[in-house]
């Protein structure tokens, strides 16, 4: 078991905002397995007095447990469901370090 943080900002369009959106994580081994995902809901409000056409932002910030089932290569796949061209990729290499012994 690893744990994990990890911190993404959306760029939500002025013409998505003030609607749910689906925002799904998923962690894939070397051979495209999902071995792990999460779903969450945004929504990107319009602040009154906010120019038309502004970009808003939405923060998230995840802490876990994850299992990885063998060191090697591996990917966080990010996207906005049924938002084209939203997906985002990150690669890491997860390696097996043997504990130290506690001293007594």
């Amino acid at each position: 078991m690893s744990h994990l943080g990890l911190a993404i900002i959306v760029a939500v369009p002025w013409h998505q905002t003030n609607l749910t959106h689906n925002l799904i994580i998923e962690f894939r081994d070397e051979d495209g397995n999902v071995i792990a995902n999460i779903t969450s809901q945004l929504n990107a409000g319009r602040p009154a007095g906010m120019r038309p056409g502004t970009t808003q932002y939405v923060n998230a910030g995840l802490s876990m447990n994850i299992g990885f089932p063998h060191s090697g290569d591996y990917e966080i796949v990010a996207r906005i469901e049924d938002l084209e061209g939203s997906e985002r990729r990150w690669t890491f290499q997860v390696q097996d370090i043997p504990q130290m012994a506690s001293i007594a």
